[in-house]
């Protein structure tokens, strides 16, 4: 009993603390905006299917400078991409990145650094095709990847918008 009221007094006074740096650094005390800088939305391409079209039409009317990216972990996956790329990529320009130890996530964001240091005035958006399963279990079969790129992505300093178009699977 004795050791636990100074730990709960010191977690409270580090969580009293933590506000309050939050606080000051969210305040408007000294904020000037940025001034407008243009954008570039980056859309992961896993394969070709009706996500993949919608989130390239969503990208395509709210940006000028709209890249796809797919990593290439299975060479017949890569090329189906290719194939129907030129019916349904809505005119962005398509990179296929190059995976040697099947890595999903390292290859994205080695692009996002390379994108960030050739263009480092601009914020970007990355926009995540996603299915909804309509069972709960069924979400362990689906959408992994993204869940390892927000957590790698979450934190880069350019990237603004992590945004999932989604599409409900039928029952």
């Amino acid at each position: 009993m004795i050791v636990m009221i100074p730990l709960g007094v010191w977690l409270f006074l580090t969580i009293a603390r933590h506000y309050q740096e939050a606080d000051r650094e969210l305040s408007l005390g000294g904020y000037a905006p940025t001034p407008d800088r243009p954008d570039m939305m980056v859309v992961i391409v896993t394969s070709m299917n009706r996500v993949t079209v919608e989130a390239m039409r969503y990208a395509v009317k709210r940006c000028q400078d709209v890249r796809a990216v797919h990593v290439d972990l299975d060479a017949g996956c890569a090329a189906d991409v290719r194939r129907d790329w030129n019916q349904c990529g809505g005119g962005a320009t398509l990179e296929v990145l190059e995976s040697p130890y099947r890595s999903f996530v390292e290859p994205i964001v080695q692009y996002m650094q390379k994108v960030e240091a050739e263009r480092p005035n601009r914020l970007m958006t990355v926009v995540l095709p996603e299915v909804i399963p309509h069972r709960w279990w069924q979400t362990l079969l689906h959408n992994r990847w993204s869940v390892q790129l927000r957590a790698a992505l979450i934190n880069r300093p350019r990237v603004t918008v992590l945004t999932t178009v989604a599409r409900p699977l039928a029952e």
